[in-house]
């Protein structure tokens, strides 16, 4: 109504510029007063529109609170608060929710989005504005198409990888008298890799030494060990400017684009492919990933265009490092729990001679299937990555302002279901839902893969990790190579959390010591 006194002064200067006679004054008035009410009462709708949405509250949680004892104060939070909550971290406001609204966070594509919130917490925002958004799908093509349906022929050729790394870290053990081992994972995760996806002709030490720093530097790019640096907690946009300008300029154009790249390029440039619509079978058992590659960005001529090739080069990066820093990861944790927990360890290495097949000389091997019926240390790796502390483990952001329950969630937030809150409620496991009971998924049809809302390490629904038989087949190598020849034990009794708030991508710490067996059960 502020604009009523206004027109009075207007119409008269139009009158008066275009002649108009005096009674035309009332005509001006009325579409000037008819603007102002509308104006008005649009002000008031949106103004009650506003108050009427109910956002959830926002809970100030101490930063030493939240990367010290995240799953205590989280819990603590909702338990007062909830079931959605606002918290702020590294500058940024994130919404938790409730095991009540877990399902409703990983059904709904169509206002939470899984690639914007993963691109956003991994800062890789720009990877969804490129080539149409397909970053996510070809990646997940390329892991469920061009890999899982070949799981027995790729167990086969890296079998041998992890026996003879095993055999190594004993030995290494045994003259320092303790080994790290996240370097050994990391070491034997990354020539797997590569020799799945370039063929083993490319595994040299130069090209195993930038897989295994590329893994690293992405690692520290996407923010992952941000949380263990003060400076990281402190200021995060300049570390994640700092960390970027490093990386790109350093080891990502200068070794990996520059050395590895023209591999890439030759593999597919050079070469002609039967794309993969006019193929007679989607995949090959002996052809590298790589080729796969070929088959599936092929023209109709066969030819894999330079835009396509440096794409492929891309995503042979996203695969380097979710296959070989995670998995890595999630090995120590399962060796280090085994480690500090002994008393499984027999059944395990009994298993281990049960399920271990005959080879060509008489030295027992593992098979894909021969880790399909380790039924134990399924059990076990399940346990372990139920229990071992997650909090925030996977995100979605939402695309438009997002009923929850009692609440709206602005658009443009990431939401995080609180995993501690499903994977230890005594509503799916009962009343020792806290208790770690390392065998009790033997016969009950639920491997470590199986993902669910009481148990989604993996993540759930659509955007499951389609990598994760993979993921669980190399651990499980990795075990049983390591309990066929020698006894684990931890310097101290125990390791280290090192990331409480990050337990999923951030490895504990500790010394583990290698006691040879002397009956081992792998010629060596």
């Amino acid at each position: 109504m502020l604009l009523l006194p206004l027109s009075f002064p207007i119409h008269r200067h139009l009158m008066s510029q275009f002649h108009l006679p005096a009674h035309a004054e009332f005509l001006l008035i009325i579409p000037v007063c008819a603007l102002a009410f509308s104006l008005f009462s649009l002000r008031r709708l949106l103004a009650r529109k506003r108050a009427s949405v109910h956002y959830p509250p926002i809970i100030e949680i101490p930063p030493e609170d939240l990367f010290t004892r995240p799953l205590e104060a989280y819990e603590a939070a909702l338990h007062g608060h909830g079931p959605v909550i606002g918290v702020r971290r590294k500058g940024r406001l994130e919404y938790i929710v409730d095991r009540e609204h877990t399902k409703h966070v990983f059904a709904d594509d169509r206002t939470l989005s899984f690639e914007q919130g993963v691109a956003t917490i991994l800062n890789l925002r720009f990877v969804i504005s490129v080539r149409g958004g397909r970053f996510f799908k070809d990646v997940d093509r390329l892991v469920s198409a061009g890999m899982i349906p070949r799981i027995e022929s790729i167990t086969n050729k890296i079998f041998p990888i992890f026996m003879k790394h095993a055999t190594q870290l004993v030995a290494d053990g045994q003259k320092l008298g303790g080994v790290d081992f996240f370097t050994y994972t990391h070491h034997s995760i990354a020539e797997s890799m590569l020799t799945v996806v370039m063929g083993q002709k490319y595994v040299n030490d130069v090209h195993l030494k930038i897989i295994e720093d590329m893994a690293h530097d992405i690692a520290n790019m996407t923010g992952i060990y941000s949380n263990t640096s003060f400076f990281g907690r402190t200021f995060p946009g300049l570390w994640k400017f700092m960390t970027w300008m490093r990386i790109i300029f350093g080891t990502l154009l200068y070794r990996y684009f520059f050395v590895i790249g023209p591999h890439i390029w030759r593999e597919l440039r050079e070469s002609t492919f039967v794309p993969l619509h006019k193929s007679e079978k989607e995949y090959d058992d002996e052809e590298p990933l790589i080729h796969f590659m070929g088959r599936m960005f092929a023209r109709e001529d066969g030819t894999v265009s330079p835009i396509d090739v440096f794409w492929s080069a891309c995503l042979v990066l996203s695969l380097i490092f979710a296959s070989v820093h995670q998995t890595a990861v999630v090995a120590v944790w399962i060796v280090y729990e085994l480690a500090a927990r002994p008393t499984y360890i027999a059944a395990i290495r009994e298993e281990l001679m049960s399920v271990a097949e005959p080879g060509p000389d008489g030295s027992l091997q593992l098979s894909y299937e021969s880790l399909r019926n380790a039924q134990y240390l399924d059990s076990f790796i399940r346990e372990v990555m139920r229990l071992k502390g997650d909090t925030l483990v996977t995100c979605r952001q939402t695309v438009q302002d997002t009923p929850m329950g009692d609440y709206v969630i602005p658009k443009g937030h990431l939401v995080y279901p609180l995993a501690s809150l499903s994977h230890r409620s005594r509503e799916y496991y009962g009343e020792d839902a806290t208790v770690f009971d390392g065998f009790q998924w033997v016969d009950k049809n639920q491997p470590a893969v199986m993902v669910s809302p009481a148990y989604f390490p993996f993540g759930l629904n659509r955007w499951a990790c389609p990598g994760r038989v993979l993921a669980v087949a190399e651990i499980k190598m990795i075990v049983f190579t390591l309990l066929g020849i020698a006894q684990p034990a931890l310097e101290g009794g125990k390791y280290t959390v090192v990331d409480p708030l990050n337990a999923t991508s951030v490895q504990p710490a500790g010394r583990l010591l290698l006691a040879p067996l002397d009956n081992s059960l792998f010629a060596l």
